[in-house]
């Protein structure tokens, strides 16, 4: 007669309670979906909670029945919960106008058109020329968005999500894929055009090596210094030899970066 307890049993032989929502009714049954419990509460009705954080469950929505909710049970798919009521029948519900909305933007944080957004649930999104996307009345519950786009790799490369509040701000940063070139005594070049449109590209004189190397380059993003802003060029170069990283590489003599 306490409405919600959340117990951790990671435990088994010592289960401890790490939080807890007082409304004084009888919790008859509950569903759990990721990271949302649906409870049927007595007189209390059908009561939505995030549980995200366990010591401090919120309370969403709450619909209320002519009699006791008793029972519940929910159909993801289709966003259906329904509610067993011990003296006012069945009712059925529908959570509808649910959207699941992010952007993907460039490493100088401008919007990039043209992504699809993949969901695990089923379905996808492509940004538009500001880089929203939204999925419109998605599945409910946990699920995994992948960004995928030819020629270009993501920062991150997915992100777990929850409906119906997901997450406050899903982004995602498009940066070109990753280039490599086999560098020998002779010295060589590789470069990369960013989403931006403006080439970068990284020289090695000869005699910078003294054997023959793999370098790849792989574009990135860094935080800016207080007051400065990021203008979208940064990358990580790594040197390799018979398919082993060589963490300790140097080049012998300077190499040039041009923008």
């Amino acid at each position: 007669f306490n409405g919600l307890r959340i117990i951790d049993v990671s435990q088994p032989a010592n289960p401890a309670e790490v939080g807890s929502f007082s409304n004084f009714r009888y919790a008859h049954d509950l569903q759990l979906s990721g990271s949302y419990v649906y409870l049927a509460n007595d007189s209390g009705g059908l009561q939505l909670f995030d549980v995200a954080n366990p010591a401090q469950p919120n309370l969403l929505d709450t619909k209320n029945s002519a009699g006791l909710a008793w029972g519940v049970a929910i159909d993801p798919g289709r966003r259906l919960i329904g509610l067993a009521d011990r003296y006012g029948g069945f009712y059925l519900y529908r959570q509808d106008g649910i959207s699941l909305k992010g952007t993907v933007v460039q490493a100088n944080g401008h919007g990039f058109a043209g992504i699809t957004i993949n969901s695990s649930a089923g379905g996808s999104a492509v940004s538009d020329a500001g880089g929203l996307f939204i999925f419109n009345e998605p599945a409910l519950g946990p699920q995994i968005l992948t960004p995928t786009g030819a020629g270009y790799s993501f920062l991150p490369a997915s992100q777990t999500v929850a409906v119906p509040t997901g997450l406050a701000n899903i982004q995602f940063v498009v940066l070109p894929e990753p280039v490599q070139a086999n560098i020998s005594n002779g010295g060589g070049s590789l470069s990369y055009t960013a989403t931006n449109g403006v080439t970068t590209t990284l020289t090695v004189p000869p005699g910078a090596v003294s054997s023959a190397v793999t370098l790849v380059l792989t574009p990135t993003v860094v935080l800016p210094p207080a007051g400065h802003a990021f203008a979208g060029h940064a990358f990580v170069l790594a040197a390799y030899q018979g398919g082993s990283e060589l963490p300790n590489f140097s080049f012998d003599l300077p190499v040039s970066i041009t923008l």
